[in-house]
């Protein structure tokens, strides 16, 4: 009699533990907080890739400074040339070879990215 209680309250024991005791959900939210999303709608060069350019390129891509690299993106004529000719969209996006290159950070934002193609394929306009 005591070894068909005791197995009893092992079965007991077991099907307590193998029942889960409530549910779990976890959604994107609460695991990444909020959705950032990417506005590649309203960019502008005035608004977004001057002050770009100036914060992660002039170092080395405005003739004025000491480690000049021979490429000028100073300007809005400059950079429009170097945007429609695909350099800069291919040059920012370049994983084996980054600009800004890996000592500066390397690869830009995805979000940044995004933004200057968005500014290209709208024909780099100077708004």
């Amino acid at each position: 009699m005591k070894r068909t209680i005791f197995y009893l309250g092992m079965a007991f024991g077991a099907l307590l533990l193998a029942v889960p005791s409530g549910c779990y959900y976890d959604n994107e939210e609460d695991l990444y907080g909020p959705v950032q999303t990417c506005d590649t709608v309203s960019v502008s060069y005035s608004g977004f890739i001057l002050p770009l350019l100036q914060n992660h390129c002039y170092k080395c891509h405005k003739p004025s400074e000491p480690l000049f690299s021979g490429y000028v993106l100073e300007g809005y004529d400059a950079t429009k040339a170097y945007a429609t000719s695909g350099k800069i969209s291919d040059r920012t996006n370049n994983v084996a070879n980054p600009m800004p290159p890996l000592s500066e950070g390397g690869l830009l934002p995805d979000c940044d990215r995004q933004k200057i193609l968005a500014w290209i394929r709208a024909g780099a306009p100077n708004n």
